[in-house]
């Protein structure tokens, strides 16, 4: 598969792939961060979610994270999940309940520009966390939206639904 080299191509390639291909694709993206200008949003309390393109096949979020942000311990819906790293440091931490119940890190990934990661429900649970000393952005390509996760509430030590929403869409404020 050839390089994909800028949004709008990547964008083209998924509306007309069948969702076999979504990891190839994902695989052969060098996309310069000027592409996402339209869509970037910052927020001050916490990482943004920007709806870059929304269907009933795939969805493309951009997230903006100031230094420190993290999420929480989260699940996908049962959804496919990569996330390409396009500006700064992040990493991504993930979890396993092991047979007593209790959420153990299994694993810890450094990302960094350019870089992929790929998670599914199937492996666990995961969070991320903006490591740079300034600003940082990812892409996140789900399969299939994801309108719905599993948030880890550690007062509880149990999982609780939560409803997902953008920041903007579009590029416009929601």
């Amino acid at each position: 598969m050839i390089q994909i080299k800028s949004l709008n191509e990547l964008i083209k390639k998924l509306t007309q792939s069948n969702a076999e291909n979504y990891v190839s694709i994902a695989k052969n993206m060098h996309i310069p961060t000027s592409d996402f200008k339209p869509y970037i949003f910052w927020k001050e309390d916490g990482y943004s979610r920007n709806c870059i393109i929304k269907n009933d096949d795939f969805e493309l979020i951009l997230i903006c994270w100031k230094k420190g942000h993290i999420t929480p311990i989260h699940g996908h819906n049962n959804q496919k999940c990569w996330v390409y790293q396009i500006d700064g440091e992040m990493t991504e931490v993930r979890y396993q309940i092991d047979s007593l119940g209790k959420m153990t890190e299994c694993n810890r990934i450094n990302l960094t520009p350019g870089k992929l990661c790929y998670m599914h429900d199937t492996m666990g649970y995961h969070l991320l966390e903006n490591k740079s000393n300034g600003n940082a952005m990812t892409l996140h390509l789900y399969m299939k939206p994801v309108n719905k996760c599993a948030i880890y509430n550690t007062e509880k030590s149990a999982f609780e639904d939560k409803d997902l929403s953008f920041d903007t869409i579009d590029g416009k404020k929601v």
